[in-house]
């Protein structure tokens, strides 16, 4: 890969990890603020809560998987599968930069 290739992921990938840093906090803010809502049922709340957890959660991990690749970045590891370490190819770089692992192999990980 070249420099310029490497310094486009990871320009993307920090303005992920910035952009997950507030939506983050953001979601902390909602879930601790307690309170129920004008006309809110206790049900519509829990599920409501339930839900932003959940979301924080899934961005919490994509948020780690974006701070993993930023250090492989710097460790010159950035692009390699990390279970057969075959290249991970281009067009999944681009639409997932903070991916570990090859198609192949996710797809073995799905699987399993």
């Amino acid at each position: 890969m070249t420099p310029d290739q490497l310094e486009k992921y990871r320009k993307q990938l920090l303005d992920l990890k910035n952009r997950l840093d507030e939506e983050i906090e953001d979601l902390e803010e909602e879930i601790s603020g307690g309170g129920l809502a004008v006309g809110e049922t206790d049900l519509h709340a829990r599920t409501s809560k339930d839900a932003e957890m959940a979301i924080e959660k899934s961005e919490e991990e994509i948020q780690r998987l974006v701070k993993v690749a930023l250090r492989r970045l710097e460790v010159g590891t950035f692009g390699i599968c990390e279970d057969c370490s075959g290249n991970i190819i281009k067009a999944r770089l681009d639409a997932i930069p903070y991916t570990p692992v090859c198609i192949k192999c996710e797809t073995i990980r799905e699987a399993s």
